[in-house]
């Protein structure tokens, strides 16, 4: 598995199609029920506590899916976005973090490599309004409106990634989608990857 992490608007599905088609593998990504519970519900507008909640069972929701893939396949978003997105807003320390979702993190499936887009605010920004807007949620709003934010997310995207084996890290800031494509062509067979 290799899954694909970065904030909103950083290239993460188109990145993740072209991986799929290199290995021959399909696209994985949260359940449907998952973003539609999170969103009627409003998960995002809930205290830490019963948001991390959701996003951990969501996160073993979408191991199902993961555990049930035969041969290679991508993860369009796994177990560090939501995850980061919570130490991001300052909603849980670190610290609380490892204890309430290490548990849960060290009996799921990690990726062989992480692929870690980033780029600047201000093209971030431009990217979302270049499909049509922000859709419901936090992430989306504060990803428009914080520089700060975005910093803040990408960092612990960072960590979170790095503490649980090898990162690829590419900025899209200046790159388009066939430039990133050929950067992680050329970086995932020296991970062990075969295409």
């Amino acid at each position: 598995m290799i899954a694909v992490e970065g904030p909103n608007g950083a290239g993460k599905s188109s990145v993740a199609a072209h991986i799929a088609t290199r290995i021959g593998g399909a696209v994985v990504r949260y359940p449907d029920s998952f973003m539609r519970i999170r969103q009627t519900a409003l998960i995002d507008e809930q205290a830490p506590l019963p948001r991390l909640l959701y996003y951990l069972g969501g996160i073993a929701q979408l191991h199902g899916v993961v555990a049930q893939q035969r041969g290679p396949f991508v993860c369009d978003r796994y177990y560090a976005s939501p995850l980061a997105m919570l130490l991001a807003e300052g909603a849980v320390g670190e610290g609380e973090l490892a204890a309430i979702a290490g548990p849960v993190l060290d009996r799921i499936t990690m990726p062989a490599v992480t692929v870690l887009l980033t780029a600047d605010h201000a093209e971030l920004v431009a990217r979302i309004a270049g499909r049509g807007g922000a859709r419901p949620g936090v992430s989306y709003r504060q990803t428009l409106l914080s520089p700060e934010f975005v910093a803040a997310w990408t960092s612990a995207l960072r960590s979170l990634a790095a503490g649980r084996g090898p990162v690829i890290e590419i900025d899209t800031t200046v790159r388009d989608v066939a430039e990133v494509c050929a950067i992680v062509d050329n970086a995932l067979p020296a991970l062990g990857v075969d295409w």
